[in-house]
């Protein structure tokens, strides 16, 4: 008889109490009846209290609560995988302050009773949802994106004019209402400003005060569905596009580029013979470092022995002021606050991968290699790929601060206007070309776009569309608008739609022919990201004017109280590079269903930057986006495919992603470069300051010492400088 390992035994106890412990649990010896006759395990049942404990301590099995006399029952502690960044992205949305764009407190509101809801939430989602979405995928199949997403924002309108029109019949003094209509409100703007990236020109929602003042939404709905039509593009909610060898091959295989950045901190001390030092005595250094990897053809591969590009770790490449961002340090900066450091950070990681990103996509990235790094190819330049793919966002990380930080006259400003420089010149190239994408491949988001029509269509949308298994004239589940549920975002729901389609349209066995099921694409104006944007009232020939508007407001404003000139008095508004990202940039989101299984591995969300809304028509823009999305589900299908357990934070279990082999590459690669950083650093850190100091002492590298900063620290720091105690006290506890 073969041994069972203990994996396997794990695996199948696991999976037993998954289909059997219900409500109420099972007990071990329960467990140890089932199993021991389908594993062919001789073990007693000793050993499985055993595997019971360490499945409890791993928090992989739960004990249920009951009488002390009874035997214990244990039940599984979750039924999916996931992460502390999905949770607050959950949650985030539902607890702003009374101000429509106040800053979240992450003090007033992560509690447990909060994320034990959300987790609810997820569990009944996932537990009764697979039979639910595999009739939501028959049915999105065949719905037009357009004509849905004009639906729902209908209904939702409807919903909220009713909540209106209840305040004037009962007088309008009810807080409970008024907190509704207020709530509402918050939501209608970001699905229709955010989310769907249409201007108030297009769909006026007015303000809540006019709200509570009795007034209706009421917009245009033919001007609404003109709009949708220039930001909504799929010949279905989900399509199929095929992309195998026998079909659509011209030009490939294609060189193919993905990226990543990393950032990493580092308390820094040296004394000349010391082997301990004072804690006050050190500076904290963060590096920052960021890697693209190639994919090539096999003509064009033979050529290069190590298709990768970064910035070299020598001396001349930390003293360059191109990469001063490479290397940052709180003292650095003193002008900045605490916090204002804190944000600055964030943008030092986002100019290093950009600059990355900036000479793959231009065609000036020079293969990696000092000299340890022989072969093939070294020093010449790569090719310049049809499909990058950027681990991340494709938009400026740090926008809702952007404008202010981008006309600041000191190293924040500096900062800013590189990045946006960096994004222009890339949208540019983008944008010329009629083949080159840069795209983004996104692991966690807040959106929840095709989250919310999905949860939609289930409750309500459905009820007029012909699905075989459902009711005539009735949803597919009305008890499905549970509040719980929308809390989930994009990648949450898009993971478990693409997993039933599995099952319902053997999307798995289509794949390995090239055939992928894509979700619709939705386009947003770089504008509508803005939180300080996304409500003006603007055509796109107007952001000129409007920058304009506000550099001459300055000027009057420094001529009455004094100060230096605003940054704007000093440059041509017109060729600003924020300015023509306003103008120009747009973002194009849409998921690939490449998953599968139980439970199935996380998706990640794919966006492109392009130039689409100076295009023609709306026909011109479908035919644009369309391509681009073919030309990226090319790249994940010639590219290939790879599990992404490195993403997370404090934790033993893994929240698995799928994410394009290329982009994994750079990842891995990143690292392995990130930690030669610090070593090289030092090494030049070292060589300065022997010059300096000759014959004063310092005998050799290892008196400089650069020592991990403990997380715990890391975390007390970053809360102080943002002042956010509670977010500090959470994560530590995490």
């Amino acid at each position: 008889m073969a041994s069972i390992t203990t994996e396997n035994r794990e695996a199948a106890v696991v999976r037993y109490v998954h289909l059997n412990g219900g409500q109420s649990g099972v007990t071990v010896r329960e467990i140890w009846e089932g199993l021991r006759n389908e594993l062919g395990d001789s073990v007693k049942v000793q050993a499985y209290h055993g595997v019971v404990r360490r499945l409890v301590r791993r928090t992989v099995l739960v004990e249920m609560p009951g009488n002390a006399r009874d035997p214990r029952r244990y039940s599984v502690a979750y039924a999916w995988r996931v992460s502390l960044q999905d949770i607050d992205d959950g949650l985030r949305r539902d607890y702003w302050d009374a101000g429509d764009d106040v800053p979240f407190d992450a003090s007033r509101v992560l509690d447990p009773v909060s994320y034990a809801e959300y987790l609810d939430g997820q569990l009944v989602f996932r537990e009764e949802g697979m039979q639910v979405l595999r009739l939501a995928v028959a049915g999105l199949l065949q719905e037009n994106p357009v004509d849905l997403v004009l639906r729902m924002l209908q209904d939702r309108v409807g919903d909220f004019n009713s909540l209106v029109a209840r305040l004037r019949t009962i007088g309008g003094q009810s807080s409970d209402v008024e907190g509704k209509i207020r709530t509402r409100f918050r939501e209608l703007r970001e699905l229709v400003h955010s989310h769907y990236g249409l201007s108030r020109l297009d769909f006026p929602t007015g303000s809540v005060e006019d709200a509570l003042g009795g007034k209706l939404v009421a917009p245009n709905w033919g001007v609404v569905e003109d709009a949708l039509r220039c930001r909504v593009f799929g010949e279905s909610v989900l399509f199929w596009m095929h992309v195998g060898d026998d079909e659509g091959n011209v030009g490939r295989p294609f060189v193919i580029g993905g990226s990543d950045g990393s950032s990493h901190s580092m308390n820094v001390s040296g004394f000349p013979g010391a082997g301990i030092s004072d804690d006050d005595a050190g500076l904290v250094l963060t590096f920052n470092n960021a890697l693209a990897a190639f994919q090539l053809p096999d003509y064009l591969a033979a050529h290069f022995d190590y298709p990768y590009h970064s910035v070299p770790l020598n001396r001349a490449a930390f003293e360059n002021p191109e990469n001063y961002a490479m290397v940052m340090a709180r003292i650095w900066f003193p002008d900045l606050t605490d916090a204002g450091y804190e944000h600055l950070k964030q943008a030092a990681l986002e100019l290093v991968q950009c600059q990355i990103d900036e000479r793959v996509v231009s065609g000036v990235a020079n293969v990696l290699g000092d000299g340890d790094l022989l072969g093939r190819g070294r020093r010449m330049l790569l090719p310049k790929p049809v499909v990058h793919l950027r681990d991340g966002l494709v938009t400026p990380q740090v926008r809702e601060l952007m404008w202010h930080n981008y006309c600041d006259d000191g190293a924040a400003g500096e900062m800013y206007r590189r990045i946006m420089a960096l994004w222009l010149s890339m949208l540019q190239s983008v944008a010329g070309s009629e083949r080159q994408v840069l795209a983004g491949v996104v692991k966690s988001t807040q959106m929840r776009a095709f989250s919310g029509l999905v949860n939609w269509y289930v409750a309500r949308g459905s009820a007029s569309r012909s699905i075989p298994g459902k009711d005539d004239g009735k949803a597919i589940a009305p008890g499905w608008n549970r509040a719980d549920f929308w809390r989930l975002s994009d990648h949450q729901v898009m993971t478990q739609v693409m997993a039933a389609a599995e099952i319902e349209v053997d999307s798995g066995s289509k794949m390995k022919s090239g055939s992928y099921l894509c979700s619709f694409a939705i386009m947003r104006p770089f504008p509508q990201l803005d939180g300080n944007l996304r409500y003006l009232e603007l055509r796109d020939d107007g952001w000129v004017n409007y920058f304009e508007g506000l550099r001459d407001e300055e000027a009057k404003r420094r001529l009455t109280y004094g100060g230096d000139p605003h940054y704007l008095q000093t440059v041509t508004v017109a060729d600003e590079p924020y300015v023509q990202m306003c103008r120009k940039a747009d973002y194009v989101s849409f998921y690939v269903g490449h998953t599968a299984g139980e439970p199935a591995p996380q998706l990640p969300r794919y966006e492109f930057l392009d130039s689409l809304r100076p295009l023609g028509g709306a026909e011109e823009l479908r035919e644009r986006v369309l391509s681009r999305v073919r030309l990226i589900v090319e790249a994940v299908h010639d590219g290939g495919l790879t599990q992404d357990r490195d993403h997370n934070f404090m934790l033993d279990r893994q929240v698995v992603r799928l994410l394009p082999f290329v982009v994994y590459d750079a990842h891995e690669k990143s690292k392995v470069w990130g930690s030669r950083l610090s070593t090289e650093f030092r090494a030049a850190v070292f060589e300065r300051l022997a010059e300096l100091r000759q014959g004063s002492g310092v005998g050799s590298q290892r008196d400089l010492v650069f020592d991990p900063i403990p997380a715990a620290e890391y975390i007390r720091r970053v809360a102080k400088a943002l002042g956010s105690a509670g977010a500090a006290q959470r994560l530590e506890l995490w």
